[in-house]
């Protein structure tokens, strides 16, 4: 069945699908696909069984399934949100990661992590400083190193030669 206005479809019904609006210009479509929006022959949004997209997929658009929501700028610049955390991704590298622990810049070079233990300052894998409930550690620890607790605060040059300031004495150990 087609319903025509002035000589143009603008509405057709099958036994599979539905169309309302013209082909050339906005328009939507039902079928056993799901409900696709389109402006022309260009899908600017899809809802089927599995999820939704809003926009154009070549382009900054958003798009949800069943286990992932992500939100698109570009193939390398997004957002995506799942079941564990959020995840921003820059240039193709994720950047940030909220959830149990918290991670913000590149875990493979210079980022920081915060999480129940405290918050770390790190370079990949390398521990650089550490700030917790009972201290603070500046430096790599297997070298010079700076230790702050609530009880002592001690410079390391090495684990025998170091400068300990506690509260009633500073010691001198080389």
């Amino acid at each position: 069945v087609d319903i025509y206005r002035a000589s143009t479809s603008v509405v057709n019904l099958t036994d599979s699908a539905f169309r309302l609006g013209g082909t050339s210009n906005e328009h939507i479509i039902v079928d056993t696909d799901g409900l696709t929006i389109k402006d022309s022959s260009t899908v600017r949004g899809k809802f089927t069984a599995g999820g939704a997209t809003i926009g154009v997929t070549s382009g900054p658009h958003i798009s949800a399934s069943t286990t992932d929501i992500f939100v698109k700028q570009s193939a390398n610049d997004y957002l995506q949100i799942d079941s564990d955390s959020v995840d921003i991704y820059a240039g193709g590298t994720k950047m940030s990661e909220f959830g149990s622990t918290v991670y913000v810049g590149d875990q493979s070079n210079e980022h920081v992590k915060l999480s129940s233990t405290g918050l770390e300052l790190k370079d990949s894998s390398t521990v650089r400083g550490k700030f917790t409930g009972g201290g603070t550690t500046l430096g790599v620890t297997s070298g010079p190193h700076i230790s702050a607790s609530t009880a002592d605060v001690t410079i390391f040059q090495s684990s025998d030669d170091y400068l300990k300031i506690d509260a009633d004495s500073v010691d001198l150990y080389a």
